[in-house]
């Protein structure tokens, strides 16, 4: 875009055409031409095409922009904030109340031709007033209760969904970290500004809640194991009808019976496939999709990972024997009382992940009074990766005569344990 900025105006430059400021925006030859937006310049999306950041600021504090367009003759430039118009014009300005917002330029000639570019807005509340976080949380069904995780929640009496839609009985928990409410029955699906409404009449900001009536899955999905029972959380669950696995090479494995189904949980058998990537959706009992929430969005489709291992724990926990005793990262002790009650044979994969900052990285599995299991010792790790570990008699009848199983070391993450 700076290219395109400095092109043009060295083209200026040289030609008939003058400006009393160099600074003005400025026409092309024609309303023919293609629309820029030659300043300021936007943040990148992310890879996955979420927008980037334009900035953070406090909910006093009022956010600015001017644009400079070409041809400026013959385009008009219109803001939007979460895709409701806003502003019309080079210049906008405007206070938020706490929350994210998206706001999109769009610049547009007398042609038809148009551009746009866009950024979320950050804006965050003063010390000691409530708000909400964004996350999986911020969806809710229609008549069933949600509850919204931030801080100083307490503090509200009352919440509003969009401009009119008033919910007077709320429940905040005496930390003030959540409140809990139950959702309008009749409230049409859409995403909603959420308004904190205090007992002193002041108004906050506390982000959206998107309402949808379609089952949603929050969680359970990412890995599950090959011919086992995985475990599904969301809302309205039990009005999934079936799900369907599709591998790489096409052939579909449809899971129209599960082992439980209630509205905030299912649990399903996945079909004894082979290891890989397939493709998961859903359809519900009236026929729509089966909605996925995916890196903040809902999806009607997922990717995920089908392994004959199974998963006993999944994290990010680090591990350094240097800590004091005492501290939950000295040891990674999560599966210690899990792996004694398995049979001989069964392998016992532990996926870790380096800490850079370390200056070392050196990992062992021992019992829990630290004695390595035989055939185990300390070793060197250079890279990400997984220590393979398959269980001999031996080794489980030392780890139930001394309290169990532990991993120990230093300058690593536990990422996931799992057995096969």
């Amino acid at each position: 875009m700076k290219y395109i900025y400095i092109t043009l105006l060295a083209a200026l430059t040289l030609g008939t055409v003058a400006s009393c400021k160099s600074d003005d925006p400025f026409s092309t030859v024609s309303e023919n031409d293609l629309p820029f937006i030659l300043s300021p310049v936007f943040p990148e999306s992310a890879p996955d095409g979420t927008p980037g950041l334009l900035t953070t600021i406090t909910h006093d504090v009022e956010y600015k922009m001017d644009v400079v367009v070409t041809p400026a003759d013959y385009t008009t430039v219109t803001w939007y904030v979460d895709g409701v118009e806003a502003a019309k014009g080079t210049k906008f300005a405007k206070i938020f109340p706490t929350g994210d917002y998206l706001l999109k330029v769009v610049a547009k000639t007398t042609k038809g031709l148009e551009t746009y570019r866009q950024g979320y807005i950050h804006v965050n509340p003063l010390a000691g007033e409530p708000y909400t976080n964004m996350g999986a949380d911020n969806f809710a069904a229609p008549g069933f209760e949600t509850t919204l995780k931030g801080g100083n929640l307490n503090l509200v009496k009352a919440i509003r969904l969009g401009d009119n839609i008033d919910i007077a009985e709320v429940h905040p928990s005496e930390d003030g970290g959540e409140i809990s409410f139950v959702v309008p029955a009749g409230i049409a699906d859409g995403t909603y500004r959420v308004t904190l409404l205090a007992a002193d009449g002041v108004e906050y900001g506390g982000n959206t809640l998107t309402v949808t009536s379609n089952p949603m899955v929050q969680s359970g999905y990412a890995r599950v194991t090959s011919g086992g029972v995985f475990t599904l959380t969301g809302m309205s669950l039990n009005n999934i009808k079936s799900l369907t696995l599709v591998g790489e090479d096409g052939e579909e494995h449809v899971i129209s019976e599960f082992v439980s189904q209630e509205s905030a949980m299912l649990q399903a058998l996945c079909p004894s496939v082979p290891d890989g990537l397939y493709r998961l959706y859903g359809e519900a009992v009236d026929g729509s999709d089966v909605m996925f929430f995916e890196y903040g969005a809902l999806v009607a489709e997922v990717t995920i990972t089908v392994t004959v291992e199974q998963t006993l724990w999944e994290g990010h926990h680090y591990v350094s024997w240097e800590l004091a005793d005492g501290d939950p990262n000295k040891t990674f002790s999560y599966a210690q009382n899990l792996i004694g009650g398995l049979n001989p044979g069964t392998k016992l994969r532990v996926y870790y992940s380096l800490d850079s900052s370390a200056g070392y990285h050196q990992m062992q599995v021992t019992t829990a009074w630290w004695i390595d299991l035989p055939g185990t010792g300390k070793i060197d790790l250079t890279e990400d990766g997984v220590r393979l570990v398959e269980l001999t008699q031996e080794q489980l009848n030392l780890i139930n005569e001394q309290a169990g199983f532990l991993v120990v070391g230093h300058g690593f993450f536990v990422d996931r344990v799992t057995i096969e």
